[in-house]
């Protein structure tokens, strides 16, 4: 076995592994948080993934059974004709799995961020992933006419500019994914928690970089194929062609992974408690607290969207906001604030004062039939 084949191999196994594990843990957080993990989003990335498995498997024929890594020369019409194929149906499998990934991270979004404004922004994207999937296809469908031209070098035909077609896959590619790393970017910041939840979500949410970088240098790669000797010249584009959609699906779970782990190094939530008293009583730190007359109402909250509430409350909980986050799923949030008599007696009033205020947070999910109910 020489190196060519041996090392993609080595990274196929390592990938496939990684990859595999990463749509696993997007799995079990969705049973954490006994939530379906059968979402749009989540069925996107599944097929991203059998996509992904073509890739794997199309990258190790091109190179065991191909020839890729040797010079054209060197191989016999048949490993001729087994490449070309393998490299035509590369093209579609990475439309497919690329794509479909995209979409994917897109609609997860769109159950995360849930205003009108967003998501008209979402399937604006969402429109310009599935023309790039088309375009990539077509290219590799209609750049040698006949079709048969793409495998069969004996056949009659005629070839268009191959490296700019391949070239214009990955700009366009370069593009949608840019779309895709600023659509959160607003409403991540705009959101009204502490700085260092917003600089983590900001940083989980950018790990589309990585992508955008393996496509650059995918670009790069591809704009200095030597098409005259292709299965000697695609190597280093072949190691790519499997990194860069490997850790597309990667990015597209790991926003959803907080709830695995919280349970395996324990929850970083902070909770809050508000208080409210008659007149006299005071919190922990001497302060008197603000009297609220009949605790009686209902706040909806949005992501992103503050409101001031009758009762004095002027933000979202931090807990609120991280359980967001945590669950990618969510439809809205219903604070109910309720009254309650103090039936402890002898305890120290500044510790723990009468007349408490609980809040019970109802987390509604937008497009499944579960619900999560949590009381603090």
């Amino acid at each position: 076995m020489n190196a060519s084949k041996a090392s993609i191999i080595a990274l196929v196994t390592v990938m496939v592994t990684i990859v595999s594990l990463w749509v696993g843990l997007r799995v079990w957080a969705r049973r954490i948080r006994k939530l379906s993990i059968f979402f749009a989003e989540d069925i996107l990335c599944y097929v991203a993934l059998i996509f992904f498995y073509g890739i794997c498997a199309d990258g190790i024929i091109l190179v065991v059974v191909g020839g890729a890594g040797q010079h054209i020369t060197h191989l016999q019409p048949g490993q001729i004709e087994q490449f070309s194929q393998g490299v035509f149906a590369y093209q579609v499998l990475y439309a497919f799995c690329l794509g479909f990934t995209k979409l994917s991270i897109a609609r997860n979004l769109q159950r995360i961020f849930f205003t009108r404004r967003f998501r008209t922004a979402s399937f604006v994207v969402m429109g310009v992933t599935v023309a790039w999937m088309v375009q990539t296809i077509l290219i590799g469908l209609l750049i040698c006419q006949p079709i048969q031209l793409n495998w069969d070098p004996t056949a009659r035909g005629t070839c268009g500019n191959q490296t700019a077609g391949f070239v214009s896959v990955a700009v366009v590619d370069i593009f949608n994914d840019l779309m895709l790393l600023l659509l959160p970017l607003k409403p991540l910041l705009s959101l009204n928690i502490r700085s260092r939840h917003k600089i983590a979500l900001v940083l989980v949410f950018s790990a589309g970089l990585i992508t955008i970088v393996a496509t650059a240098v995918k670009l790069y790669f591809t704009y200095v194929l030597d098409f005259a000797d292709l299965t000697y010249s695609v190597v280093g584009d072949n190691y790519l062609n499997i990194i860069q959609p490997g850790i597309a699906v990667i990015v597209s779970c790991s926003p959803l992974l907080k709830p695995v782990l919280d349970k395996i190094f324990g929850s970083s939530d902070t909770t809050t408690q508000y208080k409210s008293s008659g007149a006299g009583s005071h919190d922990s730190h001497g302060k008197k607290n603000r009297v609220v007359p009949r605790l009686s109402s209902t706040n909806n909250w949005k992501m992103g969207v503050s409101h001031s509430s009758p009762v004095g409350f002027e933000r979202l909980l931090d807990s609120q906001q991280n359980l967001q986050i945590e669950l990618g799923t969510i439809g809205s949030y219903e604070a109910h604030i309720i009254p309650q008599e103090d039936s402890r007696r002898g305890r120290d009033i500044n510790s723990e004062p009468s007349g408490g205020i609980v809040i019970t947070r109802q987390t509604i999910v937008a497009s499944g039939s579960s619900q999560d109910f949590g009381r603090n």
